[in-house]
């Protein structure tokens, strides 16, 4: 990103989870606060930002502006609009990026950072970032996954094949020039 460019606009990537969702629920915790708490921040702050999360409701609104001033969830469909398992949900990320170039074309939106969470939210923003170049000089993209935390030692012990493919993810995002943020351990 262009470091003089003052960042106004911001996609935040969260598939999997909503930052709006109950807490306390399945796959609702630590993740789904701090997206919902950063969005609400950047948007106090005078940066609108957009937060795109997979739509597990066809009840609920596409775009919601619960987050405050400046900060809107939108929710993309992208298969069955209900709960499903989140080794199912890589199977729609292309689905997913579809809506998310759609919402922006029809609002017409462009984002000057592309922030995303968990490693499916990572593989929508490189394609995002590969779509939305053919439009603009430059996007730039912050990645930030979960920590190694007790459920994920549990994953990695019952050989689960997801995590292999999210390290091998994870690896190489360390050697592109984009941002990668991984969370603190508690």
């Amino acid at each position: 990103m262009n470091r003089t460019r003052q960042l106004q606009r911001l996609a935040m990537l969260s598939v999997h989870t909503c930052p709006l969702a109950l807490l306390g629920g399945k796959k609702t915790g630590g993740m789904n606060v701090y997206v919902r708490d950063l969005s609400r921040e950047l948007g106090r702050r005078g940066i609108l930002v957009d937060v795109f999360t997979r739509s597990q409701d066809d009840c609920q609104p596409r775009v919601k502006h619960d987050l405050g001033y400046g900060a809107r969830v939108i929710h993309v469909p992208a298969g069955p609009e209900k709960p499903i398992p989140v080794a199912e949900v890589e199977k729609y990320l292309d689905e997913f990026v579809e809506g998310v170039v759609g919402f922006a074309a029809a609002e017409d939106l462009r984002y000057d950072l592309i922030h995303s969470h968990y490693w499916l939210s990572g593989l929508v923003a490189e394609r995002l970032q590969q779509r939305w170049r053919r439009h603009a000089v430059e996007d730039d993209r912050v990645t930030r996954w979960q920590g190694d935390t007790e459920d994920d030692r549990v994953t990695r012990w019952q050989g689960d094949t997801e995590d292999d493919r999210v390290t091998r993810w994870q690896g190489d995002k360390v050697t592109e020039k984009d941002s990668v943020t991984p969370s603190p351990r508690h």
